[in-house]
């Protein structure tokens, strides 16, 4: 074998795909998940992103509760199956606030589970 074929590189570099980045959202009601299903849609494209939005969830405190379990079972099952690629990039809730009670014990309980508010 002559030095120039050692030294010389494959022809096609190693195969390989960024896993999607995986947003969980959870909406106070259906229209907020037509709202994101629908700019999921704008996107076209299922390789950028995969979110999950989860609608008619209630009040704005109710909604930061199914979130922040919803992001806690999904972390242990990542653990579990030792496949962090599962498990949520970012988690928002999206809420409105008129008249609501609690509005802003929920963007505490947001703010200190690491979720992301949209009002």
């Amino acid at each position: 074998m002559s030095k120039a074929n050692r030294l010389r590189r494959a022809a096609r570099p190693a195969p390989f795909r960024n896993a999607k980045k995986r947003i969980l959202v959870v909406c106070e009601g259906s229209t907020e998940k037509e709202y994101v299903d629908g700019y999921v849609l704008s996107l076209r494209s299922s390789l950028v992103v995969a979110v999950e939005a989860i609608g008619n969830s209630g009040v704005p405190i109710s909604v930061v509760e199914t979130a922040r379990e919803l992001m806690r079972s999904n972390a242990a099952q990542a653990i579990a199956d030792k496949d962090s690629n599962i498990s949520f990039d970012s988690v928002w809730v999206i809420f409105d606030i008129d008249e609501h009670p609690r509005v802003e014990d929920a963007k505490i309980m947001a703010r200190d589970n690491q979720i992301e508010v949209a009002v």
